[in-house]
Protein backbone atom coordinates (compact mmCIF):
# COMPACT_ATOMS: atom_id res chain seq x y z
CA UNK A 1 0.00 0.00 0.00
CA UNK A 2 2.70 2.28 0.87
CA UNK A 3 4.52 1.97 -2.57
CA UNK A 4 1.26 2.30 -4.70
CA UNK A 5 0.20 5.89 -2.74
CA UNK A 6 4.31 6.49 -3.43
CA UNK A 7 3.30 5.46 -7.35
CA UNK A 8 -0.16 7.24 -7.29
CA UNK A 9 1.72 10.65 -5.58
CA UNK A 10 4.51 10.66 -7.99
CA UNK A 11 1.98 10.76 -11.16
CA UNK A 12 -0.15 13.15 -9.55
CA UNK A 13 2.79 14.70 -9.39
CA UNK A 14 3.57 14.58 -13.14
CA UNK A 15 0.45 15.78 -13.98
CA UNK A 16 0.32 19.12 -11.95
CA UNK A 17 3.71 19.39 -13.97
CA UNK A 18 2.38 19.00 -17.50
CA UNK A 19 -1.14 20.53 -16.98
CA UNK A 20 -0.59 23.77 -14.69
CA UNK A 21 0.96 26.58 -16.46
CA UNK A 22 4.26 28.49 -16.04
CA UNK A 23 4.22 32.54 -16.32
CA UNK A 24 6.40 31.71 -19.26
CA UNK A 25 3.30 29.95 -20.98
CA UNK A 26 0.81 33.17 -20.62
CA UNK A 27 3.94 35.01 -22.24
CA UNK A 28 3.93 32.62 -25.05
CA UNK A 29 0.16 33.46 -25.71
CA UNK A 30 0.15 37.23 -25.38
CA UNK A 31 3.20 37.12 -27.87
CA UNK A 32 1.66 35.31 -30.05
CA UNK A 33 -1.69 36.87 -29.55
CA UNK A 34 -4.37 34.40 -29.19
CA UNK A 35 -5.68 33.35 -25.59
CA UNK A 36 -3.79 35.51 -23.95
CA UNK A 37 -6.12 36.55 -21.66
CA UNK A 38 -6.92 33.06 -20.52
CA UNK A 39 -4.90 32.12 -18.38
CA UNK A 40 -5.17 33.15 -14.54
CA UNK A 41 -2.60 35.13 -13.07
CA UNK A 42 -3.15 33.00 -9.67
CA UNK A 43 -2.32 29.38 -11.55
CA UNK A 44 0.72 30.81 -12.80
CA UNK A 45 1.99 31.65 -9.59
CA UNK A 46 1.41 27.80 -8.38
CA UNK A 47 4.54 27.07 -10.60
CA UNK A 48 7.28 29.56 -10.93
CA UNK A 49 10.82 28.47 -12.34
CA UNK A 50 12.49 28.41 -9.21
CA UNK A 51 9.54 25.71 -7.38
CA UNK A 52 9.95 23.72 -10.62
CA UNK A 53 13.71 23.40 -10.53
CA UNK A 54 12.65 22.42 -6.49
CA UNK A 55 10.35 19.59 -8.05
CA UNK A 56 13.30 18.33 -9.76
CA UNK A 57 15.22 18.07 -6.46
CA UNK A 58 12.40 16.03 -4.65
CA UNK A 59 12.37 13.58 -7.70
CA UNK A 60 16.03 13.32 -7.79
CA UNK A 61 16.12 11.73 -4.14
CA UNK A 62 13.28 9.63 -4.75
CA UNK A 63 15.11 8.12 -7.62
CA UNK A 64 18.32 7.65 -5.65
CA UNK A 65 16.92 6.31 -2.45
CA UNK A 66 14.16 4.36 -3.50
CA UNK A 67 14.08 0.87 -4.30
CA UNK A 68 10.52 -0.20 -5.83
CA UNK A 69 10.56 -0.37 -9.50
CA UNK A 70 6.50 0.65 -10.11
CA UNK A 71 7.37 3.82 -7.58
CA UNK A 72 10.90 4.31 -9.67
CA UNK A 73 9.53 3.90 -13.44
CA UNK A 74 6.56 6.71 -12.60
CA UNK A 75 9.17 8.99 -11.15
CA UNK A 76 11.16 8.39 -14.55
CA UNK A 77 8.43 9.63 -15.96
CA UNK A 78 7.51 12.91 -13.68
CA UNK A 79 11.07 14.07 -13.75
CA UNK A 80 11.26 13.17 -17.76
CA UNK A 81 8.63 15.43 -18.29
CA UNK A 82 9.82 18.47 -15.76
CA UNK A 83 13.26 18.55 -17.65
CA UNK A 84 11.39 19.28 -20.57
CA UNK A 85 9.34 22.19 -19.55
CA UNK A 86 12.23 23.34 -18.06
CA UNK A 87 14.40 23.19 -21.40
CA UNK A 88 11.73 25.13 -23.55
CA UNK A 89 10.54 27.52 -20.57
CA UNK A 90 10.15 30.85 -22.12
CA UNK A 91 10.06 32.93 -18.88
CA UNK A 92 12.04 36.41 -18.71
CA UNK A 93 12.56 35.70 -14.98
CA UNK A 94 15.89 34.54 -13.48
CA UNK A 95 15.81 30.37 -13.02
CA UNK A 96 17.40 28.68 -10.27
CA UNK A 97 20.41 26.18 -10.25
CA UNK A 98 20.86 24.01 -7.36
CA UNK A 99 18.48 21.10 -6.13
CA UNK A 100 17.85 22.12 -2.67
CA UNK A 101 17.29 26.13 -2.76
CA UNK A 102 16.56 26.81 -6.23
CA UNK A 103 19.25 30.34 -6.75
CA UNK A 104 18.80 33.42 -8.93
CA UNK A 105 20.68 33.02 -11.91
CA UNK A 106 20.47 34.89 -15.42
CA UNK A 107 18.01 32.67 -17.25
CA UNK A 108 21.11 31.74 -20.20
CA UNK A 109 23.11 30.22 -17.82
CA UNK A 110 20.23 28.12 -15.46
CA UNK A 111 22.72 25.15 -14.02
CA UNK A 112 19.59 22.74 -13.02
CA UNK A 113 20.76 19.89 -15.55
CA UNK A 114 24.45 20.48 -14.42
CA UNK A 115 22.61 19.87 -10.93
CA UNK A 116 21.04 17.02 -11.74
CA UNK A 117 23.46 15.29 -13.89
CA UNK A 118 25.76 16.03 -10.87
CA UNK A 119 23.50 13.78 -8.54
CA UNK A 120 23.81 11.27 -10.42
CA UNK A 121 27.55 10.78 -10.51
CA UNK A 122 27.40 11.42 -6.65
CA UNK A 123 24.87 8.29 -5.97
CA UNK A 124 26.92 6.28 -8.47
CA UNK A 125 30.25 6.75 -7.17
CA UNK A 126 29.12 7.14 -3.28
CA UNK A 127 31.24 4.52 -0.94
CA UNK A 128 28.35 2.72 1.16
CA UNK A 129 26.10 1.27 -1.79
CA UNK A 130 28.10 -2.50 -1.84
CA UNK A 131 26.18 -5.27 -3.36
CA UNK A 132 22.77 -4.03 -1.61
CA UNK A 133 22.42 -2.07 -4.91
CA UNK A 134 24.36 -4.43 -7.28
CA UNK A 135 21.92 -6.58 -6.90
CA UNK A 136 18.86 -4.62 -8.04
CA UNK A 137 20.61 -3.53 -10.79
CA UNK A 138 21.92 -0.14 -9.25
CA UNK A 139 18.05 0.74 -8.26
CA UNK A 140 16.97 4.09 -9.61
CA UNK A 141 20.55 5.11 -11.12
CA UNK A 142 19.52 3.49 -14.45
CA UNK A 143 16.15 5.72 -14.60
CA UNK A 144 17.33 8.49 -13.71
CA UNK A 145 19.84 8.70 -16.38
CA UNK A 146 17.02 7.92 -18.80
CA UNK A 147 14.71 10.83 -17.42
CA UNK A 148 17.20 13.24 -18.04
CA UNK A 149 18.43 11.82 -21.49
CA UNK A 150 14.41 11.87 -22.29
CA UNK A 151 14.17 15.42 -21.31
CA UNK A 152 16.72 16.49 -23.40
CA UNK A 153 15.69 14.11 -26.33
CA UNK A 154 11.72 15.35 -26.16
CA UNK A 155 12.47 18.95 -26.79
CA UNK A 156 13.77 18.04 -30.46
CA UNK A 157 17.10 17.81 -31.69
CA UNK A 158 17.07 21.55 -32.85
CA UNK A 159 16.60 22.67 -29.67
CA UNK A 160 20.15 23.06 -28.41
CA UNK A 161 19.52 23.17 -24.54
CA UNK A 162 18.39 19.48 -25.12
CA UNK A 163 21.03 18.17 -27.45
CA UNK A 164 23.71 19.43 -24.78
CA UNK A 165 22.18 17.44 -22.02
CA UNK A 166 21.61 14.02 -23.60
CA UNK A 167 25.70 14.80 -24.76
CA UNK A 168 26.41 15.52 -21.25
CA UNK A 169 24.49 12.73 -20.15
CA UNK A 170 26.23 9.79 -22.56
CA UNK A 171 29.58 11.57 -21.15
CA UNK A 172 28.41 10.84 -17.54
CA UNK A 173 27.62 7.10 -18.32
CA UNK A 174 30.47 6.65 -20.39
CA UNK A 175 33.11 8.03 -17.98
CA UNK A 176 32.07 5.29 -15.63
CA UNK A 177 32.61 1.93 -17.75
CA UNK A 178 37.10 2.37 -17.67
CA UNK A 179 38.43 0.39 -15.46
CA UNK A 180 40.19 2.27 -12.41
CA UNK A 181 43.35 1.00 -10.35
CA UNK A 182 41.68 1.02 -7.40
CA UNK A 183 39.08 -1.84 -8.83
CA UNK A 184 41.77 -3.96 -11.07
CA UNK A 185 42.68 -6.53 -8.75
CA UNK A 186 40.36 -9.66 -8.10
CA UNK A 187 39.96 -8.88 -4.59
CA UNK A 188 39.03 -5.43 -4.56
CA UNK A 189 36.55 -4.07 -2.35
CA UNK A 190 32.68 -3.68 -3.70
CA UNK A 191 32.86 0.10 -3.36
CA UNK A 192 35.84 -0.23 -6.05
CA UNK A 193 34.11 -1.71 -8.68
CA UNK A 194 30.34 -0.67 -8.17
CA UNK A 195 30.26 2.72 -10.15
CA UNK A 196 31.66 0.74 -13.42
CA UNK A 197 28.63 -1.75 -12.65
CA UNK A 198 26.16 1.24 -11.92
CA UNK A 199 27.85 2.51 -15.07
CA UNK A 200 27.32 -0.44 -16.90
CA UNK A 201 23.65 -1.37 -16.17
CA UNK A 202 22.84 2.22 -16.59
CA UNK A 203 24.12 2.13 -20.48
CA UNK A 204 22.03 -0.87 -21.28
CA UNK A 205 18.81 1.18 -19.70
CA UNK A 206 19.66 3.86 -21.82
CA UNK A 207 20.28 1.98 -24.85
CA UNK A 208 16.71 -0.29 -24.43
CA UNK A 209 15.20 2.70 -24.74
CA UNK A 210 13.27 3.20 -27.79
CA UNK A 211 12.99 6.83 -27.56
CA UNK A 212 16.31 7.17 -27.25
CA UNK A 213 17.39 5.60 -30.18
CA UNK A 214 18.13 8.44 -32.53
CA UNK A 215 20.29 10.29 -29.67
CA UNK A 216 22.57 7.81 -28.55
CA UNK A 217 23.83 6.30 -31.92
CA UNK A 218 26.91 8.28 -32.26
CA UNK A 219 27.91 6.50 -28.46
CA UNK A 220 26.81 3.20 -29.81
CA UNK A 221 30.67 2.05 -30.74
CA UNK A 222 32.35 3.69 -27.74
CA UNK A 223 29.75 1.67 -26.08
CA UNK A 224 30.73 -1.56 -27.50
CA UNK A 225 34.23 -1.10 -26.82
CA UNK A 226 33.75 -0.76 -22.93
CA UNK A 227 31.41 -3.54 -23.03
CA UNK A 228 34.22 -5.95 -24.55
CA UNK A 229 37.01 -4.18 -22.17
CA UNK A 230 34.49 -4.54 -19.32
CA UNK A 231 34.50 -8.50 -19.97
CA UNK A 232 37.85 -8.86 -19.04
CA UNK A 233 37.28 -7.86 -16.14
CA UNK A 234 38.42 -8.98 -12.40
CA UNK A 235 35.07 -9.31 -11.12
CA UNK A 236 32.24 -11.01 -11.65
CA UNK A 237 29.20 -8.35 -11.56
CA UNK A 238 31.14 -6.04 -13.76
CA UNK A 239 31.81 -8.91 -16.23
CA UNK A 240 27.63 -9.51 -15.96
CA UNK A 241 26.97 -6.14 -16.27
CA UNK A 242 28.58 -5.56 -19.08
CA UNK A 243 27.30 -8.68 -20.94
CA UNK A 244 24.16 -7.60 -20.43
CA UNK A 245 25.32 -4.31 -22.16
CA UNK A 246 26.75 -5.61 -24.99
CA UNK A 247 23.74 -8.05 -25.57
CA UNK A 248 21.45 -4.69 -25.75
CA UNK A 249 24.05 -2.81 -28.09
CA UNK A 250 24.34 -5.66 -30.43
CA UNK A 251 20.47 -5.98 -31.10
CA UNK A 252 20.26 -2.00 -31.23
CA UNK A 253 23.17 -2.13 -33.95
CA UNK A 254 22.45 -5.00 -35.90
CA UNK A 255 18.81 -6.15 -34.97
CA UNK A 256 17.79 -9.25 -36.41
CA UNK A 257 14.55 -10.65 -37.08
CA UNK A 258 12.25 -11.76 -34.51
CA UNK A 259 11.72 -15.35 -32.97
CA UNK A 260 9.30 -17.93 -34.94
CA UNK A 261 6.34 -19.01 -32.55
CA UNK A 262 7.28 -21.99 -30.40
CA UNK A 263 10.65 -22.42 -31.72
CA UNK A 264 13.82 -21.12 -29.93
CA UNK A 265 15.01 -18.67 -32.44
CA UNK A 266 14.59 -17.33 -36.47
CA UNK A 267 14.80 -20.21 -39.00
CA UNK A 268 18.36 -20.66 -39.92
CA UNK A 269 18.00 -18.80 -43.41
CA UNK A 270 17.57 -15.82 -41.56
CA UNK A 271 19.65 -16.06 -38.79
CA UNK A 272 22.51 -13.45 -38.98
CA UNK A 273 26.27 -14.77 -39.46
CA UNK A 274 29.21 -13.83 -38.27
CA UNK A 275 30.07 -12.40 -42.15
CA UNK A 276 27.16 -10.36 -41.52
CA UNK A 277 28.09 -9.19 -37.86
CA UNK A 278 31.44 -8.16 -38.87
CA UNK A 279 30.28 -6.72 -41.86
CA UNK A 280 27.85 -4.42 -39.89
CA UNK A 281 30.44 -3.44 -37.42
CA UNK A 282 33.81 -3.28 -38.71
CA UNK A 283 35.43 -2.08 -36.12
CA UNK A 284 34.46 -5.70 -34.33
CA UNK A 285 37.32 -7.61 -35.67
CA UNK A 286 39.93 -5.37 -34.15
CA UNK A 287 38.81 -5.05 -31.02
CA UNK A 288 38.10 -8.63 -30.40
CA UNK A 289 41.66 -9.67 -31.94
CA UNK A 290 43.21 -6.75 -29.70
CA UNK A 291 41.17 -8.51 -26.31
CA UNK A 292 42.27 -11.93 -27.66
CA UNK A 293 46.08 -10.79 -27.72
CA UNK A 294 45.97 -9.52 -24.52
CA UNK A 295 44.57 -12.50 -22.49
CA UNK A 296 47.34 -14.49 -24.17
CA UNK A 297 49.67 -12.15 -22.88
CA UNK A 298 48.16 -12.36 -19.29
CA UNK A 299 48.21 -16.00 -19.57
CA UNK A 300 44.87 -16.66 -18.72
CA UNK A 301 43.97 -15.55 -15.33
CA UNK A 302 41.01 -12.81 -15.15
CA UNK A 303 41.49 -12.45 -18.67
CA UNK A 304 40.46 -15.73 -19.28
CA UNK A 305 37.19 -15.90 -17.22
CA UNK A 306 35.43 -13.49 -19.52
CA UNK A 307 35.19 -16.27 -22.29
CA UNK A 308 31.36 -17.62 -21.11
CA UNK A 309 30.09 -13.81 -21.04
CA UNK A 310 31.54 -12.91 -24.15
CA UNK A 311 29.64 -16.47 -25.47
Amino acid sequence: AAWRTMTEGLALFETVVVAVPTPGDEEEEEEGGAGGGNTSPALTLLLPPAALVAMGGALTRVLVRVKHVGALDTARSALAALGARLLTDTTKAPVGGSLEQPSSTPRPQRAWPDAWRAAWTAAATSPGGGLDDLVRRSGGLPFFMVALMQAGAAVGGGHAAGSALVRACLADVMGLLGETPAGAAPCAPVDAYAPRVHGFNTLRAVVDDGSLADATAGARTAGLAACLAGLRAAQWPVRNAASLALASLLRRMVGGPPPVAGGDGPPARHALTAGDLFHRLPGLQAVLEGGAVASAASGGGAAAAAGPDAT
